[in-house]
């Protein structure tokens, strides 16, 4: 998943910044015409982020706009920044930051705080490129070629691109632990804009052009990780309710629909706890999810799974199910004591209180129903499938029953 999501971010910012570089002259001519379409895009993508309530967005918006309008805030505040390279450290820096925080919402004690440690953590970076002793490194210099100068610049290790490499790489870490669309897209962005604010000078409306390319990719990771969440249970990580009515819109005239459910989950759930519960719902989900015969699952809600095969018929698609059914059942459900250790323990410990831990299983029924005459659209097929789960539950749980 991080792989995909970031060769694709990446490819767009790449091709699109040199596209914009190698057709300078046009899109120069069309940034002069519209000299707002960064500020434009930026606040576009802090207002999506304000209303689907993405907090770091907004930071990152701000860091941009600081950076579009970095001559009228240099002028404002009177100081003098010594290189473009600290420039590219502190939207670097922030982005690192943002990426390991998360979204916290925007109470007015939480954006202050979000805001002293993005401040303070960009400080503290551009501190230590001041402050750490300079070096240089040029592996390149030992090749005699006629653009050995070029390369050399272009591959010169000394403090800020070590500081630049050590900051991409913790990024990176968090990105591929949660590739969640905005991570993977703004890793995307740390490293284009360590290249491009490198070789660039940001008095160049082309910088402005590349920033507003930035804003439009997280608008649009802003947009696609609001559906995907709207779209997927969170506690499942399953397609929703809403995923699915969206796909009975895509079905033809033949499909079948199957109508799961846990069987005497409420008693679990009183003697055991919802946290157990939860754990149950999740390998029950987790099992039907693998279902085959290119069955798709979705949580319909509580306990009960809804499971459609397109261009199937019933007796088609009973085996898959039936071997759902038997994974189920024959999967070990650890209940863990209730004195378990915060920390884990020696190994002898461990040895000693595994007895304590108990085993448990779970068993689910299924509801079979398929497009037919008498159930000629989607709802009347659900109510045959819930029908059908009826009769399963009847005849003593466990089993697979059809319309």
């Amino acid at each position: 998943m991080f792989f995909k999501r970031f060769l694709v971010t990446s490819a767009f910012l790449l091709l699109s910044t040199i596209g914009m570089f190698s057709f300078s002259e046009p899109v120069v001519g069309v940034l002069n015409q519209l000299p707002l379409l960064p500020e434009i895009l930026l606040g576009l993508l802090a207002t999506l982020a304000l209303y689907f309530g993405y907090s770091r967005a907004v930071l990152v918006a701000i860091l941009l706009a600081l950076l579009v309008n970095l001559t009228s805030v240099v002028n404002f505040i009177k100081v003098t920044i010594p290189s473009l390279d600290y420039v590219t450290l502190a939207i670097v820096t922030g982005c690192a930051w943002l990426i390991w925080q998360p979204d916290k919402g925007f109470r007015f004690k939480n954006s202050l705080l979000a805001l002293v440690q993005l401040v303070l953590a960009i400080a503290a970076s551009v501190a230590i490129l001041v402050y750490s002793p300079a070096f240089t490194l040029e592996p390149t210099s030992l090749i005699k070629t006629a653009n050995a100068q070029a390369t050399t610049e272009l591959f010169e290790i000394n403090n800020h691109n070590l500081l630049l490499f050590a900051l991409i790489l913790a990024a990176t870490v968090k990105a591929f632990i949660k590739p969640t669309y905005f991570n993977v897209s703004l890793l995307a962005v740390m490293i284009t804009l360590s290249v491009v604010l490198h070789q660039a000078d940001t008095k160049d409306n082309l910088i402005n052009g590349f920033i507003g390319l930035i804003a439009l990719l997280l608008v649009i990771s802003i947009l696609v990780e609001s559906r995907h969440m709207a779209f997927r249970d969170q506690l499942t990580q399953i397609p929703s309710r809403t995923a699915l009515q969206q796909y009975v819109q895509t079905l033809g005239s033949k499909y079948v629909v199957v109508m799961a459910d846990i069987d005497h989950f409420k008693k679990f759930n009183d003697t055991h706890g919802h946290d157990i519960g939860d754990q149950v719902l999740k390998l029950v989900a987790k099992k039907i999810n693998e279902v085959g015969g290119g069955g798709k699952a979705f949580r319909y809600g509580g306990e009960e799974f809804t499971i459609i095969f397109a261009d199937k018929k019933s007796h088609q698609v009973i085996p898959f199910i039936e071997q759902v059914r038997t994974n189920i059942e024959h999967y070990p459900l650890v209940l863990r004591g209730k004195d378990r250790p915060p920390k884990k323990p020696p190994e002898k410990s461990r040895t000693a209180k595994k007895a304590k831990n108990k085993q448990v299983f779970v068993t689910s029924s299924f509801g079979v129903a398929e497009l037919t005459n008498k159930a000629d659209d989607f709802e009347h097929v659900m109510k045959q499938a819930d029908n059908a789960l009826y009769k399963a539950k009847k005849a003593g749980r466990n089993c697979v029953k059809t319309a």
